[in-house]
């Protein structure tokens, strides 16, 4: 990372009735000229055992350096209940999860969000899942930009969001949630659902979103957003499909008129990249929680 910094890394093996505590310490640096060193990262690994998770607070809190803010990386967002994570929050600016790593049920997903909005009155929240869709989002809302295209904002009827999966994954309901919070007035589908496609909508705003799977080869996750609306009788269709040599082509059609298609080049962040880019804000993301709110409601309600 480009912050200097102090971290502190807690392994807690609950396979080990260990109580104890066993630290490492290392220092990273860069060279400077005439042979001097800058330290710019200091790495102290704290492990224990199952016992030892009773006294998280005691071991790290200490550690932290005064008058720099904190930053909590929480691999698993439901150890978000203990009661020594919820200590270590309180000291914390910002909490920073990773929701595509859990591998939730409803039920277990309804928790974490849950967690993660009660967590918004003591700290800023970040989800690197949420990171890795900023790209989508950019695309979809460039459509919007020009004045041409910015009316038919309020024509959509009809959303459609295509992945590639297993199974239904938190990224795509958290783009649906975000499509479904900045879209006030997209018309309500059929509620229901089948083996391939889902309906995402809440009852008190009347949107629904339709979610549609195709499992595909050599594809993995959203690979497109459809937003349909209709003028004067004449269907106009934006769409921001995923290329296989990354990036996204954005096309809008008229009528049965194309308009040449725009392209979004980037490549797939890593988790480091986007930890470190997470480390850049300090700032509460409200867009993010709204999407959040409403994917808790969405599951709620089915």
């Amino acid at each position: 990372s480009h912050h200097p910094g102090r971290i502190i890394a807690i392994l807690v093996d609950l396979q080990s009735e260990v109580s104890e505590f066993h630290a490492r310490i290392s220092a990273y640096y860069h060279d400077l000229q005439a042979g001097q060193k800058q330290i710019v990262a200091e790495v102290i690994v704290l492990e224990t055992g199952r016992m030892g998770a009773d006294h998280l607070s005691g071991a790290a809190l200490p550690l932290l350096l005064p008058d720099l803010p904190v930053f909590f990386w929480c691999t698993v967002a439901l150890t978000l209940i203990h009661s020594q994570v919820k200590t270590l929050l309180r000291y914390s600016d910002r909490l920073i999860l990773n929701s595509a790593e859990d591998d939730y049920s409803t039920r277990e997903l309804c928790k974490s969000l849950d967690a993660i909005l009660q967590w918004r009155r003591q700290c800023h929240v970040s989800d690197l899942n949420w990171s890795r869709l900023t790209m989508w989002r950019e695309a979809i809302a460039q459509l919007f930009d020009k004045v041409q295209y910015n009316r038919f904002l309020s024509l959509l009827y009809e959303i459609e969001i295509s992945y590639s999966d297993d199974q239904l994954s938190s990224q795509v309901l958290l783009l649906a949630g975000w499509l479904s919070s900045r879209l006030h007035n997209v018309s309500a589908l059929p509620r229901g659902s089948d083996d391939t496609t889902v309906f995402f909508g809440h009852r008190s705003k009347q949107t629904a979103i339709k979610i549609r799977r195709k499992k595909m080869q050599q594809v993995d996750g959203i690979y497109k957003v459809k937003l349909i609306a209709e003028e004067n009788e004449k269907a106009v269709i934006f769409t921001v499909t995923a290329r296989q040599n990354g990036g996204l082509e954005s096309v809008i059609q008229i009528g049965s008129t194309f308009y040449p298609a725009t392209f979004m080049h980037s490549l797939p962040m890593s988790e480091a990249q986007c930890l470190c880019n997470e480390l850049d804000f300090m700032e509460q993301d409200e867009v993010y929680l709204q999407a959040c709110q409403n994917v808790i409601e969405y599951l709620h309600e089915n």
